[in-house]
């Protein structure tokens, strides 16, 4: 069994079923002790599976960390780069002051926390 797993563009072409399978699976590899190492544009998929992130600008690191820091607000615009859905609608629910945190929730799961919180 390797210990580290290096994947490129992982969920390129993958339809919601497959992708979803192989979250699944990927997820299994963390209880097996293996490291994943992906490189993606699909931050959803990284929101659900990363608990760290390199985030690159023109062949530099530009941020490196929880996901939560490496998705400020102005590194987003900096860098060009998009939040997960579930990020984008909480930035909206907070924006409307339905809701009050300086939290963004990356996940479902982060969101749940959030709310039973409130």
């Amino acid at each position: 069994r390797p210990k580290i797993l290096g994947l490129d563009e992982l969920t390129a072409n993958l339809d919601p079923e497959s992708r979803s399978d192989l979250l699944k699976i990927l997820s299994g590899s963390n209880s097996d002790n293996i490291t994943l190492r992906t490189a993606t544009h699909d931050v959803n998929f990284l929101s659900q599976l990363a608990d760290r992130a390199y985030v690159l600008s023109k062949s530099q690191i530009i941020a490196n960390g929880s996901l939560e820091k490496s998705f400020p607000k102005e590194l987003v615009e900096e860098g060009n780069l998009e939040l997960p859905l579930v990020a984008q609608l909480f930035q909206v629910l907070v924006q409307k002051r339905i809701i009050s945190t300086k939290s963004i929730p990356f996940t479902v799961d982060d969101v749940i926390e959030l709310v039973q919180k409130q």
